[in-house]
This record gives C-alpha cells, sequence and structure tokens, in this order.
C-alpha cells in the first residue's frame, strides 16, 4: 500500500477534508487571528518547525510547499505528496461533461459527494499507479484582456502583473540552472500550461522540484524586491506565488523532456458557502447548477462501472 498525503492549503475557515490522506494545513498563520488558528488547532500550520510563512502575503500557497519540503518526517515520510486548495481537487473517478473548468463544480464534502469524484483510498492510489507526476488537464490559454484570444504563458503574465518580474525570474533560471534554458524558451511560448498549483508527485520528484523552485522564489525576493511599491497592492502582492505557478510548468516542460511520467486528470472547483453557490446559480444559471449538483452525486452502481474504466484509462468518460 502506497503512503499518500494531499495537503490541503486552507487560509481561512471552511468546510474541508481530513483523513488519513487529506490533511488540512493553515497558510499565513503568522497572520492569522486567534480565532482562526482556534479552528485549525489540529491541524498543521506554516508557521510551525523550518519555514517562510513571513513571505506568505507575498507567496501563497507556496510557504505549504516549502513546509512540506523542510518537515517532510512531520507528514510521515509519504511515498507520495500533493498539494490541493481548500476548494479546488482533483477528480479521480470519471469525468464530467463540463468543459468549462468552472463548472466541474462540487458544492460540498458528503459521503455521496466523496464517492463521486473518488475522494478515497483506492481512487487516489490507482490515479498513482504507474505514474510520477499527477497535474491538472493542460488549458488552453487565453489572452486576459478578453479571455478569448489565444496567447502564450508569457503574454498572459506580463498583461496582468508586473512585467518585469517575470523577466527577471527567467534571467536568474537561466543563470542558476543553465541546463533549463530550453525549457525557460519553451514553456513561455507555450499556449498551453498547467495552472494554480495543483499536484501529487513522487517524494524524490518533490524533493527535486522544491530545491529547484525555492533555488529562484527566495533570491527572488531580494532581486525584485517584492518591498517595491509597485508591488504594494491587492493585485499584484503575491508576486512569487503568481511567478511560481509559471515556474512550475517551466520545471514540468523540462522533467517531461527527462522522461518523468506524468498522468492529468480534471481539476474540480468548489463551491462551499451559500454565497459561493448562490454565485454559480446566478453566473451559470439554475438549471446549470441543478445538473452539475446531480452529477456530482451519482449512485454507487455507476461510480463502480466508471471505475472500472479508470484502472484502464484514468481520463476515459466513462
Amino acid at each position: 500500500m502506497k503512503k499518500i498525503k494531499i495537503l490541503i492549503n486552507c487560509h481561512k475557515q471552511t468546510e474541508r477534508l481530513h483523513d488519513d490522506i487529506f490533511t488540512p494545513i493553515l497558510a499565513g498563520s503568522a497572520f492569522a487571528d486567534a480565532s482562526l488558528k482556534e479552528a485549525f488547532a489540529d491541524d498543521f500550520h506554516d508557521d510551525m518547525g523550518d519555514n517562510i510563512a513571513r513571505l506568505h502575503p507575498y507567496s501563497a500557497e507556496l510557504t505549504a510547499i516549502y513546509w512540506a519540503w523542510k518537515n517532510y518526517d512531520r507528514l510521515g515520510d509519504p511515498d507520495y505528496i500533493g498539494l490541493f486548495h481548500y476548494r479546488r481537487f482533483f477528480n479521480f473517478s470519471f469525468r464530467l461533461p463540463e468543459t468549462d473548468n468552472w463548472k466541474c463544480a462540487f458544492f460540498d464534502f458528503d459521503k455521496a459527494t466523496r464517492d463521486r469524484f473518488g475522494w478515497d483510498r483506492e481512487h487516489i492510489e490507482a490515479m498513482c499507479d504507474g505514474a510520477e507526476l499527477i497535474l491538472p488537464d493542460l488549458e488552453q490559454i487565453t489572452d486576459p484582456r478578453d479571455w478569448q484570444t489565444p496567447c502564450d504563458l508569457e503574454t498572459h503574465f506580463k498583461r496582468q502583473h508586473v512585467p518585469e518580474s517575470l523577466d527577471r525570474a527567467a534571467e536568474l533560471i537561466r543563470e542558476k540552472y543553465p541546463d533549463y534554458a530550453g525549457a525557460v524558451d519553451a514553456a513561455l511560448r507555450s499556449y498551453t500550461g498547467h495552472f494554480c498549483n495543483l499536484f501529487i508527485m513522487k517524494r524524490e520528484l518533490f524533493f527535486d522540484y522544491a530545491q529547484w523552485l525555492f533555488g529562484i522564489i527566495l533570491p527572488l525576493e531580494k532581486l525584485l524586491p517584492v518591498s517595491d511599491p509597485k508591488y504594494d497592492n491587492p493585485e499584484q502582492r503575491r508576486v512569487l506565488g503568481f511567478l511560481g505557478e509559471r515556474l512550475f510548468n517551466i520545471w514540468i516542460t523540462e522533467k517531461t523532456a527527462e522522461g518523468v511520467t506524468i498522468r492529468e486528470t480534471q481539476r474540480l472547483t468548489g463551491y462551499l458557502t451559500d454565497a459561493d453557490r448562490s454565485y454559480f446559480r446566478s453566473t451559470y444559471g439554475a438549471e446549470t447548477y441543478r445538473r452539475c449538483l446531480e452529477a456530482s452525486k451519482l449512485e454507487a452502481a455507476e461510480r463502480r462501472n466508471a471505475f472500472d474504466v479508470l484502472r484502464d484509462d484514468p481520463k476515459a468518460d466513462a
């Protein structure tokens, strides 16, 4: 039996999973008030042990990745380590028919939902079997000016964020890791990418990723620097986190070229509060909400038939 641990990155009080595989971590705990810390009293915090919790305002979920890297034994030294967000999960069962990622939805963590999406050891082990790295499906990248026109990863970043921050990150990679120069060029020119910093990967691969990632991110704190006034606003403050998402694609490009075995699966978005569900209904319509809600709670026989397909092809439709 594989030892698998998936950290659930949380920054606020919310409904969440907690079992022998799924483990919440409070990110931004150094800045959390007493009531939030109390709500996560039985969970991990990103300011425990060796940490970079002070950088959370600039780096978002990267503080959880760093914490897992430096405190791996506290997770039980798992064979596979993953990172999800409190409302972004993988689908380990058969795929939803929606093509819009935001409509690939779940609305709670009750048993029917957990069963539907395979959030259990049997399904997760099946997904990991034979794969070194599990990622969300590759997405087409679109220009943030209209969210329709195709564009490359570099343009996508520079249309939304401080352009020179990506240039400085790319320069640093070429300086410190010259073997990655080709991957930098290929990833930044790509019209597809993996987003949201979601993954499950083998322990050895995770240590490779973390060492590479923070060999870039930590120097960038001072090279940019993050204290520059141009980053002092809600849109740009998380500059290291935004860069980390693009750096992940560069690292994936390099590992793909090296022959790492990668499997992709559907990314799901959670609408877990009354306000979230109301937003979903008002944005996509009551009929879409009803259809997506029903699709997230199918009968056991349908799930079992789908899992038989999953064993042969994790991306197969039912």
